[in-house]
């Protein structure tokens, strides 16, 4: 749970190398705007879910795909992988196919029983994160912006002046119908590449066949 999730470099626009440690250990870089504020901003304890930790981390892992499935990289060879993934490792072997390093140890080989990746489905976009005090948020935001008081789990959930808030900018995804077999095949997508689902998912999440809250999922390695 204390592992890093955080790049301090820029996301500037230029493609992640897409190497084998970005993908075991992704980490969301550094954006200019605000969005998605986080209540805890520490790992809790005993370790469980941390919100913040599992939303930059997928979408780390998003972006490291979409750009690994583009012509910057084809070079390097075909990206495969199981298409049944039954086992953690199974799940962790599909998602670091995507991987220069994997690539070019698999470029040239044939293997009948695994399936070729070609394009990543539509993922809601995510620019990057910001660090912001709860005296910056109730200095800059309008009254009628800021998150009102509330009890989750019997804990009351305000801002506090004194803390400090991971937020992450994300895209904008208007609100419309899902299309049933859109969203089949995202799930499909995420299956595949390793990614498991978190015991409650929820139905709001998604709008227009675009899953819109990333902690509805978790990576091989990360805390389900």
């Amino acid at each position: 749970m204390s592992q890093p999730f955080l790049d301090d470099s820029p996301m500037d626009g230029s493609l992640p190398p897409c190497s084998l440690a970005e993908f075991q250990q992704p980490r969301l870089r550094r954006g200019p705007f605000i969005l998605k504020i986080f209540w805890d901003d520490e790992a809790p304890e005993p370790p469980h879910y941390f919100a913040a930790q599992r939303e930059c981390q997928n979408a780390a892992l998003f972006q490291l795909m979409q750009a690994a499935v583009g012509p910057d990289y084809a070079e390097l060879g075909p990206i495969l992988v199981d298409p049944c993934p039954e086992t953690k490792e199974a799940a962790e072997a599909n998602l670091f196919a995507f991987s220069r390093e994997v690539r070019l140890q698999q470029s040239g080989a044939f293997d009948a029983s695994l399936f070729q990746v070609t394009v990543v489905p539509r993922m809601r976009q995510c620019f990057g994160w910001l660090k912001l005090t709860g005296r910056d948020l109730l200095r800059l935001l309008p009254r009628k912006l800021l998150p009102p008081y509330i009890k989750v789990s019997g804990v009351r959930r305000s801002i506090r002046q004194d803390a400090c808030y991971t937020a992450v900018v994300c895209e904008f995804v208007e609100e419309a119908e899902n299309d049933p077999e859109v969203v089949q095949q995202v799930l499909d997508f995420f299956w595949c590449v390793g990614f498991s689902h978190i015991m409650t998912p929820k139905a709001s999440n998604w709008k227009n066949g675009v899953l819109v809250d990333l902690s509805d999922i978790v990576h091989p390695r990360g805390y389900g």
